[in-house]
């Protein structure tokens, strides 16, 4: 980011918020609120404000990868709530996300206990 678009970004940000979030206060993606992410608009190209302000203020984002709100404001872009995660790695990490729901399941739909894993690593079950 060029440094009139640094100066542009980071003037839509509150910074008064008690859990520390530096709170993103201009657009956000379509969705119901509280669902959505922060976009932030570099000429007629949308672009996630998390992904913005961690390569403006922490690094390179690797391809392939995706910026993760550890505090899980979808609104944070405090450079230290932010996190580089590969997809696999955020479905693990995200509170209450289906990653986390599945590794607690003991049984599997059938009711079967999962006794081991496949070649691939998947849990498997023991009908």
């Amino acid at each position: 980011m060029d440094h009139n678009t640094s100066q542009r970004f980071w003037s839509k940000v509150s910074y008064d918020d008690p859990n520390g979030c530096h709170t993103w206060t201009a657009g956000s993606s379509g969705g119901v609120k509280g669902n959505r992410y922060a976009t932030f608009y570099i000429g007629r190209t949308m672009h996630y404000s998390a992904r913005l302000a961690y390569a403006d203020q922490v690094s390179e984002i690797p391809d392939g990868y995706l910026v993760r709100q550890v505090c899980g404001n979808r609104m944070c872009v405090n450079p230290a709530h932010l996190e580089a995660v590969t997809h696999s790695e955020k479905s693990k990490k995200a509170p209450g996300g289906v990653g986390l729901l599945n590794r607690a399941k003991r049984r599997c739909p059938k009711g079967h206990e999962y006794t081991g894993r496949d070649s691939s690593g998947a849990r498997r079950c023991a009908p």
